[in-house]
């Protein structure tokens, strides 16, 4: 059974498997070594915006304070590195991925992974508040059942750029500046790397989202009661596109990769790529060495792939 009676939203148990991906990556603690640079386990780092969750930050052979290096912030973090602590129990090898770059002249970047929140708050934290601002009540309403409430996406992104940013900055020998700090996620953790573009232009300066969860729409709409109609859904398609025509910072300040499959979860996801990418045309994106959209056939909404395209998404942004 689909979310709608045309089939745009995924069916409520791939939804809840796919979106529900905080509680176990959140809990792991780490027992990993990397093949190549040093993984620092900072332990859960707390503030008054979120509860608390792990930070681990991966650092290259190389990088010095007399060399520091460029950095990159990955939501759902624990699915970077290690197998046994990823939702899915498949990494993104992302070590491997920076090794293989730095192999063919690119310089690595130190990667802070910050951990998912619970399945209760993920939903809401990495949810778009630009998206969110541009629906009708009613729509708003249902887009908040879906996920458990309100959309918290600033209360995230102030934990981030409040409590997380500074202790790096402070402890890790990272480059400060905005053209030299990049955010990766998938799924939901692409849609909160492009609201952290919108909310904080002068923060970051390049974005890589992988099968980006556009649709806003959270795990709970499975339930008859919670799910959108037609109408619902074609407003937020709407508003994607008025999101990437208006919010986000101009195209030359910015690196951005948005991509997705074309099975499972990602099945769903043409109307809301499609509208970004008409709403990014507009704003002045064009593709090339700036800006790409992407589509993979064939691939689904799993570590196994993301992991499969990581070293093409980091060479595009630190290229």
């Amino acid at each position: 059974m689909s979310f709608t009676r045309r089939g745009v939203l995924a069916s409520g148990a791939t939804m809840v498997a796919l979106l529900g991906r905080g509680a176990r990556a959140a809990n792991a603690e780490p027992a990993f070594s990397p093949a190549s640079g040093r993984l620092f386990p900072l332990g859960e780092l707390s503030s008054d915006r979120v509860v608390p969750r792990a930070v681990d930050v991966w650092v290259p052979d190389g990088a010095t304070a007399e060399n520091p290096a460029r950095v990159v912030y990955v939501h759902d973090g624990k699915n970077f590195f290690d197998p046994a602590q990823s939702y899915s129990g498949v990494a993104w090898e992302m070590d491997d991925a920076m090794t293989k770059l730095a192999g063919e002249g690119i310089e690595p970047a130190v990667v802070v992974a910050i951990a998912s929140p619970s399945d209760a708050d993920r939903p809401r934290e990495y949810n778009s508040r630009h998206l969110w601002d541009r629906l009708t009540p009613k729509t708003r309403a249902v887009m908040a059942r879906s996920c458990g409430g309100e959309v918290r996406s600033d209360d995230y992104l102030a934990y981030l750029t409040e409590t997380v940013m500074p202790r790096i900055e402070a402890d890790f020998p990272v480059r400060r500046s905005r053209s030299d700090t990049f955010l990766l996620g998938s799924s939901m953790g692409a849609l909160i790397s492009l609201e952290a573009l919108a909310s904080h232009p002068d923060r970051f300066g390049g974005a890589g989202c992988l099968s980006a969860h556009l649709m806003g729409f959270g795990p709970f709409a499975q339930d008859e009661a919670l799910r959108p109609t037609d109408e619902q859904v074609a407003e937020v398609t709407a508003a994607v596109g008025a999101f990437a025509a208006n919010d986000l910072p101009a195209p030359d300040l910015i690196r951005l990769w948005i991509d997705r499959g074309t099975e499972e979860l990602d099945e769903h996801y043409p109307p809301f790529q499609e509208s970004f990418e008409a709403g990014a045309e507009r704003a002045g994106f064009t593709p090339g060495d700036g800006y790409r959209a992407q589509v993979f056939k064939g691939t689904g909404h799993h570590e196994r792939y993301w992991a499969a395209r990581l070293p093409e998404v980091l060479r595009f942004l630190l290229g």
